[in-house]
């Protein structure tokens, strides 16, 4: 997201993207305390907290966790066509994520990448997971926010 709003160049190294992370001093971070602000309004009636693991997992029923919330009421054929169009694969072909660049080679740069929950492992070394794992658990232990268990490739 970074590079793609042009915080950064192309060419900047994630290992060093991690290192500014790490220390607070990226753009919209520290990340942790947007989610818990979001977290302690996880009852006010305004608000659904939903994780993008629940969507993966089961979509038909986050769809109908966001109708029962926002006191809508579909068909199953509307509901139907509403997960379609929320697969990933065609979420990635919608405007604004439509540009020549995002529909041509993948070398260029997206927003959406893959799509699939943990692949941040591919990016990390085993320096860089103990690093993650430690800062997750550092600013996350307060929240109490838990991740369901991924499984790469899945």
């Amino acid at each position: 997201m970074h590079k793609l709003f042009r915080y950064f160049d192309d060419g900047v190294d994630f290992k060093d993207y991690w290192e500014l992370l790490k220390k607070d001093l990226i753009f919209h971070t520290p990340l942790e305390e947007q989610v818990r602000e979001a977290l302690e309004q996880r009852n006010h009636p305004n608000m659904m907290f939903l994780l993008y693991e629940e969507m993966q997992k089961d979509l038909l029923g986050v769809i109908d966790k966001v109708c029962s919330f926002l006191g809508k009421e579909y068909t199953k054929q509307q509901k139907e066509e509403l997960k379609e169009h929320l697969k990933f694969d065609n979420m990635n072909k919608m405007p604004p994520f439509s540009t020549p660049k995002a529909q041509g080679n993948d070398s260029e740069l997206k927003f959406m990448r893959k799509g699939k929950s943990g692949n941040w492992v591919q990016y990390f070394d085993v320096e860089m997971k103990k690093e993650a794992e430690e800062y997750m658990n550092k600013y996350l232990d307060c929240t109490k926010l838990q991740f369901p268990e991924i499984r790469i490739g899945s």
